[in-house]
């Protein structure tokens, strides 16, 4: 598969994340927007996932509606220097790193280990 990524944020509670095409692909499988045994193509995907992004609920607040998608320029993410929770391994979105300097965890890892 093309390498591709987007910038995919919600509006309702800040979350931001980058997201690669297998992600967005899986995503509009997810919401019916797209059938599993379509031959994929990049382009396709990418407007499609930009168009349907609404449709997919935010992983971090469960929202719909909220998600935008964006194709990620170069330099918007380093992505080397995401910085990905230590149970779960997602990256940690950017307002809980502004929040909470130096997380190690994501809220709900961080819940669950507070627990």
């Amino acid at each position: 598969m093309k390498s591709l990524s987007f910038e995919i944020r919600c509006s309702g509670c800040g979350f931001r994340e980058p997201w690669g095409l297998e992600q967005a692909v899986r995503a509009l499988i997810g919401v019916g927007k797209l059938r599993a045994d379509t031959d994929f193509d990049a382009d396709l995907i990418s407007e499609l996932f930009r168009v349907h992004a609404g449709a997919v609920a935010c992983p971090n607040c469960a929202g719909l509606s909220t998600l935008s998608a964006r194709k990620a320029l170069p330099g918007d993410w380093d992505w080397d220097d995401v910085v990905r929770c230590e149970d779960c391994g997602k990256p940690i979105p950017e307002a809980r790193l502004r929040a909470v300097p130096g997380a190690t965890r994501c809220r709900d890892c961080q819940e669950n280990f507070e627990r």
